[in-house]
C-alpha cells in the first residue's frame, strides 16, 4: 500500500445537491473539500449534484454526475421549496439503482432528506456503507415555525425516520451530536475536530479595520440568517456611532426587502448592498471589518463566524436555540452573543465590539492561533480519511480488493 494514498482503491460517491464554487455557502465548501481530500488520499472519487453550470465542471480526478437539473432552491421567503428536493432526491434514487454496486462508501448530507431515503431504499441487499451528515437537527417547535403547523409535523416525523436510517452519523459539533443522542440516534457518530478555515498560523498578523469603520453582514438574504433583522439593528447602531457603515454581501429572496427597509430608515448612505462578492474580495472585507454580524436563527456551524476569526475580526452573533454558531464565542474574547436576539441587543453588541477596538480584534486573532493547528477543515478531512481507512479494514474491504 502507498501510505500517501491510504484509500487507493475505495470507490466513494458523495452526494449533495449543491456544489462549491456554482453554489456558494458551508455545506457546499464542505463536500468540495471533503470529495477533493479523499480523492487527495487515493479513493475514487464521484459527486452526485444537480446541475447548476453552462459548462460542465472539472474538478480534477473527481467525476461529477448531475443527477436532476437546474431548478431554485428557495421560495421568496427563503425556505427550501419541496419540488426541487423531490427531484433530486428522485434522480439520487435512479442513478444508484443502475450503479448500486459501484460503490464500498457513499456520503451524504441529511438535508434534503429525500436524498438520503432514496439512497437507502436503492441500495438494500449491498453492503455499502451509509455515512451521513447530519449539519443539524430541528425541534418540533422550530419545523413548525419554519413549515406551518401541518407541514412541520411532518417534516419533523421525516426527520426522525431519516435519523432512524441513519446508522453512521458525522457531525460538526459535540452540541449537534448531543442534540442526535437526545433525538434517539444510538449508531457510531464521528464529531469532527472542527472546520475552521485553513489559513496560516504562523505569524499572522492583524489588520488594521478600515476607517472609518464598518459592519459586514455575509450570507444568503433569507429570513433563517436573520436578514430582516438588520435594517432596524443597522439604523440604532448609527444613533449611537453616526461614522459606522455597513457592508452586506450575498443575495437572495430577501434582498429587495432588505434594500426597501433600509431606504425607508433613511440608511442608502450607510449601507452597501454588494451582492456575491470573490473569494479574495471576501477574504479582504472580512479582514478590514471592524465586526461581523451573523444573526442567523439556526447554523450547523456557523462558517462565516470561524472564517472572520480566521482574520481576527470579532463576531456578534444571536442566541437563537438552533443557531449552533454560538459555540464558537468566547463573550468578550473573540465577540458577543445578542441575547435576547432583538435587533436592539444587536445594535448594543455591535457598537460595543467596534468601539472596542484592537484589543478585540487582538484576543480574537489570540483564539484563532490557539485552535486553528487542530481544527481547520483540513484536520477534519484528515479524520474523515482515517474514519473511512478504519472502516475499510475492519470489513476488509480494503485488504481483500487493493492490498
Amino acid at each position: 500500500m502507498d501510505d500517501s494514498k491510504p484509500l487507493s482503491g475505495l470507490r466513494v460517491a458523495v452526494v449533495y445537491d449543491c456544489l462549491y464554487p456554482y453554489t456558494v455557502g458551508g455545506g457546499e465548501r464542505w463536500y468540495r473539500y471533503l470529495a477533493e481530500g479523499l480523492r487527495d488520499a487515493g479513493a475514487d472519487v464521484s459527486y452526485l449534484t444537480r446541475r447548476q453550470w453552462d459548462e460542465p465542471p472539472d474538478l480534477e480526478h473527481i467525476r461529477v454526475v448531475a443527477v436532476s437539473a437546474r431548478s431554485e432552491l428557495y421560495d421568496d421567503e427563503g425556505r427550501r421549496k419541496l419540488a426541487p428536493t423531490l427531484r433530486f432526491g428522485g434522480g439520487v434514487g435512479r442513478w444508484l439503482i443502475r450503479h448500486r454496486h459501484d460503490f464500498d462508501v457513499i456520503e451524504v448530507a441529511n438535508f434534503p432528506f429525500w436524498s438520503l431515503l432514496a439512497i437507502r431504499l436503492a441500495l438494500i441487499g449491498t453492503t455499502t456503507r451509509v455515512v451521513v451528515d447530519w449539519f443539524e437537527i430541528w425541534s418540533l417547535e422550530f419545523w413548525r415555525a419554519y413549515a406551518g403547523g401541518l407541514m412541520g409535523a411532518v417534516g419533523y416525523l421525516v426527520q426522525r425516520l431519516c435519523l432512524a436510517v441513519s446508522p453512521t452519523i458525522v457531525a460538526l459539533s459535540s452540541t449537534n451530536a448531543a442534540r442526535l443522542v437526545g433525538h434517539g440516534h444510538r449508531g457510531t457518530t464521528v464529531v469532527l475536530v472542527g472546520l475552521l478555515p485553513s489559513m496560516a498560523t504562523d505569524g499572522e498578523q492583524m489588520t488594521p479595520p478600515s476607517q472609518p469603520p464598518f459592519v459586514l453582514f455575509a450570507g444568503r438574504h433569507i429570513r433563517d440568517k436573520g436578514v430582516d433583522l438588520l435594517p432596524e439593528a443597522f439604523e440604532l447602531t448609527r444613533r449611537q456611532l453616526p461614522e459606522v457603515r455597513f457592508v452586506v454581501a450575498g443575495d437572495g429572496p430577501m434582498r429587495a426587502h432588505l434594500e426597501a427597509e433600509c431606504v425607508r430608515l433613511g440608511l442608502s448612505e450607510a449601507v452597501d448592498v454588494v451582492g456575491f462578492v470573490s473569494d479574495g474580495e471576501l477574504s479582504r472585507l472580512l479582514a478590514e471589518a471592524s465586526c461581523v454580524v451573523v444573526p442567523s436563527r439556526r447554523e450547523g456551524y456557523g462558517f462565516m463566524v470561524v472564517d472572520a476569526m480566521g482574520k481576527g475580526t470579532p463576531v456578534v452573533t444571536t442566541a437563537f436555540d438552533e443557531n449552533l454558531a454560538v459555540d464558537h464565542i468566547e463573550s468578550g474574547r473573540n465577540g458577543l452573543i445578542a441575547s435576547p436576539p432583538t435587533p436592539s441587543r444587536l445594535a448594543a453588541c455591535m457598537v460595543e465590539v467596534v468601539l472596542a477596538g484592537d484589543s478585540l480584534r487582538q484576543t480574537t486573532l489570540d483564539w484563532y492561533q490557539k485552535y486553528a493547528p487542530t481544527k481547520t477543515v483540513e484536520c477534519a478531512v484528515a479524520q474523515m480519511v482515517v474514519a473511512h481507512l478504519d472502516w475499510a479494514r475492519t470489513c476488509g474491504v480494503t485488504s481483500s480488493r487493493y492490498w
